[in-house]
């Protein structure tokens, strides 16, 4: 399947988030404007729905239409990652697999000692670094349903590369963890920078990810990785350990230790200056490196989003 949105739509759009990206205040009446125009983007991007909920959260402190609300860091934050996202994506979003795909080997499992994951024929096992440990750690203890999400999190770094184009179930044993990945939203901050960290290498890699929750018995194989138990883990897998190769984990994309987005998106996406008009906007947008040629595939249906959605077979 095919989800698009139209050129002429994606840089008017760009135009006005440069706006957004230089306001200090605004009315409430204007920023639920601008939440209601994102949350069509997100049925062409659904992993934007994970850069939406500090908006919502700013637009909800106010009830009337015309109060004037202060727009934080945090919001400006979202609009540079909406800046940094349309820009350098084509318009285009594709899933060849209508249906989810659960690989029947694909275990990722997470403990107060480290991470391991089982995805056949590799495997990997990896203590927690202390900075990961500071950033887990709360008032009274670690929060296990942080650990499990980073432990998903390196995961898709080590592996989205195998999953273009697909719906990944992936399978975990933490509910918290597994609710908040599959809203895209979490009230921990922590847990939310991670899903946007996941939200970045989906639309890279072109993928979706899902998580299911299995009880932990059922993950006999990852568990004994994230505890970094490698002779209970061979006798789990028996005599396919020698079909196993071990590898390193990929670390995160972007660190989850300072600005989420990082040097790469200021580089990526530079934010017009305050004062530049539309036209100067839509020039610059429309000087930039031409976007890739549409892919065709027999049968492939195409969601054309122009103010309503059509099927076209």
């Amino acid at each position: 399947m095919c989800f698009r949105v139209p050129l002429d739509k994606k840089t008017h759009f760009l135009c006005q988030l440069n706006c957004w990206a230089h306001k200090k205040t605004c009315r409430k009446r204007e920023l639920d404007s601008l939440i209601g125009y994102l949350q069509f983007i997100t049925r062409v991007i659904p992993w934007g729905r994970a850069f939406l909920g500090r908006c919502i959260k700013i637009s909800c402190s106010k009830k009337r239409p015309k109060d004037h609300i202060r727009l934080n860091v945090e919001f400006r934050l979202d609009i540079k990652w909406w800046l940094f996202v349309l820009p350098t994506w084509n318009g285009i979003s594709f899933f060849y697999d209508d249906e989810w795909v659960e690989p029947p080997e694909f275990e990722v499992d997470a403990s107060l000692k480290g991470h391991g994951c089982y995805n056949f024929p590799f495997y990997y096992s990896e203590p927690w670094s202390p900075l990961e440990l500071v950033e887990a750690a709360r008032d009274k203890r670690v929060s296990m349903p942080y650990l499990e999400l980073l432990a998903i999190a390196r995961a898709c770094a080590t592996f989205s590369h195998l999953w273009s184009g697909k719906r990944i179930l992936c399978r975990s044993d933490c509910e918290p963890a597994s609710s908040a990945l599959s809203s895209k939203y979490s009230r921990s901050p922590q847990m939310q920078r991670l899903i946007r960290i996941i939200g970045v290498m989906a639309l890279r890699s072109n993928f979706d990810l899902r998580v299911k929750h299995i009880p932990t018995l059922n993950n006999v194989r990852a568990d004994p990785l994230s505890r970094l138990d490698i002779s209970l883990f061979a006798s789990q897998v028996g005599s396919n350990l020698k079909r196993l190769s071990r590898i390193q984990a990929a670390p995160l994309p972007l660190s989850i230790f300072e600005d989420p987005y990082g040097a790469e998106s200021r580089a990526l996406s530079p934010i017009a200056p305050e004062g530049t008009t539309s036209a100067e906007c839509a020039h610059s947008i429309a000087s930039s490196p031409p976007l890739p040629k549409e892919s065709t595939s027999p049968g492939l249906k195409t969601t054309r989003f122009s103010g309503h959605v059509t099927l076209r077979g």
